[in-house]
């Protein structure tokens, strides 16, 4: 029997709780390659990988810095905008990993909304 009840699953990953009520996001690593999705799997056999919420917000986080990059490219495609915000953003058209601390945490606070929507989503 899995010792996760699953909550919420999305992609590879799994949002769940443990028997002590603890949440986890959860990838099923052995499976990723194999592309199996939407099943139930033993832990014995398939073990998790938890991640911790600060891995869960950084990954989220530079989803979101990704998203805004294809958004923002779009804009500066198709649109008028100032030299100044031309440049701005175009200097920000990196890699989130070279992002500075301070850029990273901008996209930090909308995956922490993210994750907070998870979770709600996982409580009904």
């Amino acid at each position: 029997m899995n010792a996760y009840n699953s909550i919420i699953k999305f992609g590879k990953a799994q949002l769940n709780t443990n028997q002590n009520g603890e949440e986890m996001i959860c990838f099923y690593p052995n499976l990723l390659k194999k592309g199996i999705e939407d099943t139930q799997f033993n832990t014995q056999s398939h073990p998790l990988k938890t991640l911790t919420d600060e891995e869960i917000i950084e990954g989220l986080a530079e989803l979101e810095h990704d998203q805004w990059m294809s958004w923002a490219d779009s804009i500066m495609k198709s649109e008028k905008i100032s030299d100044n915000i031309f440049a701005r953003w175009a200097s920000l058209m990196i890699p989130y990993s070279e992002l500075s601390e301070e850029m990273k945490e901008y996209d930090r606070v909308w995956a922490r909304k993210a994750l907070a929507i998870l979770r709600k989503a996982g409580e009904k």
